[in-house]
């Protein structure tokens, strides 16, 4: 379970739709990166994984980063191929956890080499789109057949949407990739964030559509409540997030709204009360903070 899933619960739903009901927004934006491919879901995760190589090159030691998930899955099957000869697996077997070692042993090596130069090679795109592939398995225990395989014009969307990124907007004097939220973030079965940039709290979403749903907008305030209950792991616990934001990478599109516009402080603090309460019966996990 994840967030997402809390927040798909009906009782959580409903909550969520009379505490917080989504503003309006009136956005018009030409796309500037639209889909070449019907990999939606493989491009968002892949252009996730690269604009964190483009942010942590931006920002330098500013920047804080976890592991990726695809490590684990890497780690795993490095594990599996000492092991394979003892336990005597069939060679298809073999071939599939050579393969993930592959994958993410040459991500590695194009992202350093991209921190270094900067420079937006097809080498260098093929790593966020393998380690979306190890995200994958990561996420689903699936390992899909077309492993390692992927299109040229995956590729071309990818670079045409790392040149839709503004640097001013993921400039920072402090930055956290990925960010979690202590015993908040355990509370409800694991949740990570896509970025801190200073004082926001920023989704990525890799869509042709510029719009707001209701869904992504109570989930990044979702992401806010834990950090209101547990801060923000590798910041100071007195660091604030005074906006939330979304970004939509086809248009280039930093959505913003201050946190004051839809918080009131008073009747805030009781719905997070209500809010740890919920988690702690849905996860059972009642010796959270």
């Amino acid at each position: 379970m994840s967030l997402t899933t809390f927040l798909g619960l009906k009782k959580v739903r409903e909550r969520f739709n009379e505490e917080f009901p989504k503003p309006s927004f009136c956005m018009d934006k030409k796309i500037l990166a639209g889909p070449l491919t019907k990999n939606y879901t493989m491009i968002g995760t892949a252009f996730d994984y690269l604009l964190r190589f483009y942010i942590q090159r931006l920002n330098g030691s500013k920047t804080i980063h976890k592991k990726w998930n695809a490590g684990s899955v890497y780690l795993r099957h490095v594990h599996r191929r000492a092991q394979r000869f003892v336990e005597n697996e069939p060679l298809y077997v073999s071939k599939r956890t050579d393969s993930i070692i592959k994958i993410f042993e040459d991500a590695k090596i194009a992202y350093d080499q991209y921190l270094i130069d900067g420079k937006v090679t097809n080498e260098l795109l093929k790593a966020p789109y393998g380690l979306a592939q190890l995200d994958h398995i990561f996420r689903s225990g699936f390992i899909d057949p077309t492993l390692g395989v992927i299109d040229k014009k995956d590729l071309q969307d990818l670079r045409n949407l790392i040149s839709a990124v503004n640097p001013r907007m993921f400039r920072a004097k402090a930055c956290v990739l990925n960010p979690t939220f202590g015993e908040a973030s355990v509370l409800v079965g694991g949740a990570d964030a896509d970025l801190i940039i200073n004082d926001a709290l920023i989704d990525i979403k890799t869509t042709m559509f510029l719009e707001l749903k209701k869904n992504e907008y109570h989930q990044i305030i979702g992401y806010y409540c834990l950090y209101k209950l547990n801060g923000i792991d590798g910041l100071k616990r007195r660091h604030k997030i005074s906006t939330l934001g979304i970004y939509y990478s086809r248009f280039g599109y930093l959505m913003t709204f201050p946190v004051k516009t839809f918080i009131n402080n008073r009747k805030f603090s009781s719905f997070l009360k209500w809010f740890r309460k919920e988690a702690v019966k849905a996860y059972g996990r009642p010796n959270f903070i």
